[in-house]
């Protein structure tokens, strides 16, 4: 994931892409490491959302009850 352009996230746009290129983050390694950045310049759900993402955690919600 590390290696992984930003722009090949399912859910980053052009235009989110385009502000995360201009604060020089092109991968999600990037991302990781300049987290800061991300949560100055985002919403709180945006940033969680982008960070959850560069770490390969998706949205799936298991029911254990079964």
């Amino acid at each position: 994931m590390e290696v992984l352009p930003i722009k090949k996230l399912q859910g980053i746009g052009k235009i989110t892409e385009m502000i995360m290129n201009g604060l020089s983050i092109f991968t999600c390694k990037d991302m990781i490491e300049k987290a800061t950045e991300i949560y100055l310049n985002f919403t709180e759900n945006v940033f969680e959302f982008l960070i959850k993402s560069a770490m390969g955690i998706g949205k799936t919600v298991h029911d254990d009850s079964c």
